[in-house]
């Protein structure tokens, strides 16, 4: 998924001073989805989607307000990631059933069902799965399970409540950042969809019409909490003056550093420590020749790490480094400098001093400080009156879990604890 799933909409907001063609055509959802039933099939009636005509937002959006949108896009993250071959769900064992169609709670009479809740938290169940025994794994999921189940009906009071309060402009532009959000998927695919569908279902179990749905549900979301909630932040000045004093050694505070490569020749390598004297020496003479030390460090290094990286090391902090003698020798120097020989027991090191930096306090002033301080602090506000919302919305809602269909979601998470241990 996107860090920000509006983020290249709002991008091209700016650039064009966000404006909109007059006679542009709202995009409707059938434009970037089908709807499918559970099985997959198509709808009867439903048409293929045709290719999407180039995203605008109707009525126009100021700089402003796609500078709220993307706030909250970083507060209100999917479920679901994005499709990638490196986050494969984990499969179940053959011959285990899947209780396709459970539900295990509803919204409303909108339920969640049982399947969908295992793939969101199979990928979490089957990396911890090696580290438990399985009365700690079966703790785990039923942990797992039941916090994906609140974040379900967390997001489907949450859409109710979008649908019900925005206008119909308002569901055009999360109709139009979800299009933008599936344009780039397909893009990533080498421009194809057939690509982009294949990954999805490989990575993550599903199709890519439940993934735009799902993404389409979440900027809805998105759009109507920067209407409702985002014109109720107020950070003072004297909220950043404490936020800052607070935080100024943790977050504003920038250490003496040094970056540096470093050589490491050991006695147990060379046979005898007088054999690893002479290497080291040797090594350091062909330095002050003037020969590159970051190719010296790529071909003769004994700690396998640094000959992989010629030896580069760091930032490190000063006092942090492990090896005392070789930072203070580092300490000595001017950047491009080479430290003499440094023997600690029967190992020896030679480091060339690549950058130092001395520490600072940043200024309460500076553009990043108050940058942070008030994405900290309008984030802080943001989580505390969605929670609040999030309270009254369930109070307002019709919520029902089923123990059963739980209690046969965790067996099933357990069945394949052999597998993943």
């Amino acid at each position: 998924m996107i860090r920000h799933a509006c983020a290249m909409l709002l991008v091209g907001l700016a650039a064009t001073g966000c404006a909109s063609e007059p006679d542009a055509k709202p995009l409707g959802a059938d434009q970037f989805y089908r709807p499918v039933d559970r099985a997959g099939a198509i709808v009867p009636g439903a048409q293929p989607a045709a290719a999407p005509p180039p995203v605008t937002v109707a009525g126009g959006v100021s700089q402003e307000s796609a500078k709220q949108l993307d706030f909250v896009s970083t507060q209100i993250k999917p479920s679901a990631t994005q499709p990638t071959t490196s986050a494969t769900p984990a499969a179940w064992a053959p011959g285990q059933y899947t209780p396709l169609g459970g539900v295990i709670a509803e919204v409303n009479g909108n339920p969640i069902y049982a399947d969908d809740i295992l793939r969101q938290v199979s990928s979490i169940l089957s990396a911890r799965a090696k580290d438990l025994d399985i009365q700690a794994f079966r703790n785990l999921a039923g942990s797992e399970i039941n916090r994906q189940v609140d974040e379900e009906i967390r997001a489907q009071v949450e859409f109710a409540a979008a649908e019900r309060n925005v206008s119909a402009e308002e569901k055009t532009l999360a109709e139009n950042i979800t299009m933008q959000w599936r344009d780039k998927l397909i893009t990533d695919s080498k421009g194809s969809i057939e690509e982009a569908r294949r990954r999805v279902r490989e990575d993550q179990g599903r199709s890519l019409d439940d993934l735009a749905k799902e993404q389409y549900r979440v900027n809805l979301v998105r759009v109507y909490y920067t209407k409702k909630l985002f014109p109720r932040i107020q950070v003072t000045a004297d909220d950043l003056r404490r936020y800052y004093e607070k935080n100024k050694d943790a977050f504003f505070t920038e250490r003496d550093n040094i970056t540096f490569r470093l050589i490491k020749i050991t006695s147990k390598d060379l046979g005898t420590s007088a054999a690893a004297e002479a290497k080291v020496n040797e090594l350091s003479a062909r330095a002050a020749r003037g020969e590159d030390f970051a190719t010296i460090a790529g071909e003769i290094n004994n700690d396998p790490m640094l000959l992989r990286t010629k030896g580069l090391t760091g930032p490190i902090d000063r006092g942090a480094f492990k090896l005392e003698a070789v930072e203070t020798a580092l300490w000595k120097l001017n950047p491009g400098a080479v430290t003499p020989v440094v023997r600690i027991d029967n190992d020896f090191y030679i480091a060339r001093l690549d950058e130092k930096k001395l520490g600072r306090v940043k200024a309460f002033e500076e553009d990043d400080v108050q940058r942070r301080m008030l994405e900290t602090l309008r984030g802080e506000q943001f989580t505390t009156m969605r929670r609040d919302m999030e309270t009254q919305l369930r109070k307002d809602s019709v919520v029902s879990k089923n123990q059963q269909m739980f209690a046969t979601a965790v067996d099933m998470a357990v069945a394949n604890y052999p597998k993943w241990k």
